[in-house]
This record gives structure tokens, sequence and C-alpha cells, in this order.
């Protein structure tokens, strides 16, 4: 029970600092019927992913979505070799986990918007 107090503890803060990092003059143009239907549409899918059998779904998906990552480092692992096994710098981190996971859903996104 205390996690949950502890879950809507954290949405309230982030809509208050949402709410107050806005200028004062546009706070009373803030919907808050679209964020109550954002919120709401956000609890369905929680729910629709973690309590129905369509979280199986989600779980394929990820695992696809891991696998072609794992891909991705191994493609820089045959280009680059002994740079990417040397995992002490900020540069391997950045170049070799944070670049490609940028590219790989910078492209998947282009191509699920366009089919050109």
């Amino acid at each position: 029970m205390m996690h949950r107090f502890i879950a809507i503890l954290g949405i309230v803060a982030i809509l208050g600092v949402a709410h107050l990092c806005c200028p004062r003059d546009r706070r009373r143009r803030v919907n808050w019927h679209t964020v109550g239907r954002g919120m709401l549409i956000l609890l369905i899918f929680a729910v629709l992913v973690l309590r129905t059998p369509l979280r199986g779904v989600f779980i394929v998906a990820n695992d696809v979505v891991g696998k072609l990552l794992d891909f991705s480092r191994e493609g820089a692992s045959f280009l680059f070799g002994k740079l990417v096994t040397d995992t002490e710098s900020f540069g391997y981190v950045f170049a070799f986990h944070i670049l490609p996971t940028i590219i790989f859903l910078r492209r998947s996104c282009r191509s699920s918007i366009s089919s050109d």
C-alpha cells in the first residue's frame, strides 16, 4: 500500500513542478481536462501492460528491440575492435551505448511515421 502512495505522491510532485515552472500568465491557459485525460490514458496503458495477457506482446517487443541493439553492439565491435571492449572511458559509453540507441529509435520512429 505504501508504494502506491509514494507513486501517487510522485505524480502529484511532477505535476506540481510542471505547474511551478509554467509562467504565471500561462497557468490559466492550462486545460486540466486534457491533463486528466492524459493521466487516464497513462493509467489505462499501465493496466494493459501490467495486468493483462497483452503484457506478453510488450515482453516480445522488448526482446526484439534488445536483440536489434545487440546487433548494433556486435557491428560496432567488428568495426572498432578493442575500442568497444574498453568500457572504462566515457567515449565508449556515449559512442557505443547511447548513440546507437538514439540512431535506432530515430530511424524506427521515422520509418513508422513515413513509409516512403
